[in-house]
Formats: structure tokens, C-alpha cells, sequence
């Protein structure tokens, strides 16, 4: 997890090294661009999206035919000090998802937050589709293989005890140079971050910001405030 984030952290710098306001972005961001790679981190996933929550919820095999979606009243998030993060623009698969992630700083409020959801049970379709604009979002799962080679590397690290980033690091450009370099065993930077793509980029957060704030404000108009989370939840503190 630290290995892929500290990595993709480096590369939205790189990309945004024209942009000083989204240049050095919190690193949780990027954290909770590992947990769609399959890394473990303390983060919750969830989704402003009731359709996405269903979609993910019947793919999986129910116990007797009867799926379920978690849903969170919001207002039990803020009182039990979690921290709300939208994901970088260019994964885009978390896009697609509309989704994105909380982090509590101690396993009480993470369990505190596990009793307050509510349990949706209803009838397995695995035929159920998420329609967007008028249009099915085919594959919500969609590959951006420079990421899935990225999260195969820092599992690679990882297994060998490698650890990229420490407290010994003498100065930020020592830091650079060691994660640069081990981006070029995989290929270099990905085209898609790049320098000339960080303008597109900011412009697609602003608006996945824009209608991130739009949809929980349905959401807490319509459903009572509330937070959906396809899946059971399962904290790694």
C-alpha cells in the first residue's frame, strides 16, 4: 500500500508540476487509489451512486439468493471524526464508481461506524444494470494497465520487505529520485501523467466535485443522508 501510494504520489506531482494548488496532494488520496488495486488500507470505499452499490452488491454469490448494500447515515460519519477523500481524476475506474473513500483514526469509531450502518437485503439479479446519462456504464471495473503494473510492483516490494519512502530520507529530492527511478523498472511514468494531461485533469476534479457535492445533497434530502457501501465492510487497522 505505502509503496503503490508513495509512487502515485510522485507521478501527480509530476503531472501537476505546472499547478502549485495540486502539486504535493495529501497522500490518503492516493491510499485509497490502492485499496481498487487490491492493497489493503484502513479506508472504507463507498459510493454516492445507490445503482453502483446494487450493481457490485449482485455480483457477488449471496447466500440464498438475497444480496445487501450497507448504507451509513452521514451525520454518523462526522460525529465519529471521519475524514472524507475524493480520489485523483485519473483513476478513473473510482470515477465510473462515483465513489470514494473514509478514514476513521482509531478502531473504535471504525466499529462505532460498522453498528451505525443499515443492511439492505434484497433479491439476487445479477442481470442489473448501472444506466448514466441515459447509457449503461458497461464496465465499472474499467483496466488502466499502467496502474494494475503498479500495484503488481509494490506487492513485489512489499514481499521482499522493501520499503521506498523512510523517516532516513535526507531531503525531498533524495525521495524523488528513488521513486522516479523505480517507476523506469516498470516503464516510466504513464502517458497519462504527464505534464501536459494536468490541466484536463484538474478541470475533470472540479467537476467530479462539483457533482460529488450535487449527489450527497440528494442523498440527504431524499434517503435521510446516507452513504452506500456495496459489500461488507472489513477495516485493516
Amino acid at each position: 500500500m505505502n509503496n503503490f501510494a508513495a509512487m502515485l504520489k510522485n507521478a501527480s506531482d509530476y503531472c501537476f508540476a505546472n499547478d502549485s494548488g495540486r502539486q504535493n496532494l495529501a497522500i490518503e488520496l492516493f491510499v485509497g487509489a490502492a485499496q481498487h488495486y487490491r492493497l489493503s488500507t484502513p479506508m472504507m470505499d463507498w459510493t454516492t451512486d445507490p445503482c453502483v452499490a446494487v450493481a457490485f452488491a449482485a455480483d457477488y454469490d449471496p447466500k440464498e439468493h438475497l444480496s445487501v448494500v450497507y448504507a451509513l447515515p452521514m451525520f454518523r460519519a462526522v460525529q465519529h471524526n471521519a475524514t472524507f477523500y475524493l480520489p485523483p481524476p485519473f483513476v478513473e475506474r473510482l470515477y465510473l464508481q462515483r465513489g470514494f473513500f473514509i478514514e476513521t483514526k482509531e478502531k473504535k469509531d471504525d466499529e462505532a461506524l460498522q453498528e451505525s450502518c443499515i443492511r439492505i437485503l434484497f433479491k439476487e439479479d445479477k442481470a442489473f444494470k448501472v444506466i448514466r446519462n441515459g447509457a449503461e456504464i458497461a464496465d465499472l471495473m474499467k483496466p488502466l494497465p499502467a496502474l494494475d503494473a503498479l500495484a503488481l510492483h509494490a506487492k513485489e516490494l512489499a514481499k521482499n520487505g522493501t520499503q521506498l519512502i523512510n523517516d532516513d530520507m535526507k531531503t525531498p529530492e533524495e525521495a524523488d529520485r528513488i521513486l522516479t527511478d523505480e517507476w523506469n523498472k516498470i516503464g516510466g511514468i504513464p502517458d497519462f501523467l504527464q505534464p501536459d494531461m494536468g490541466e484536463q485533469h484538474a478541470e475533470a476534479w472540479r467537476e467530479y466535485i462539483l457533482e460529488m457535492i450535487e449527489r450527497i445533497s440528494h442523498l440527504r434530502t431524499v434517503c435521510g443522508q446516507l452513504l452506500l457501501c456495496p459489500w461488507s465492510i472489513k477495516i485493516d487497522h
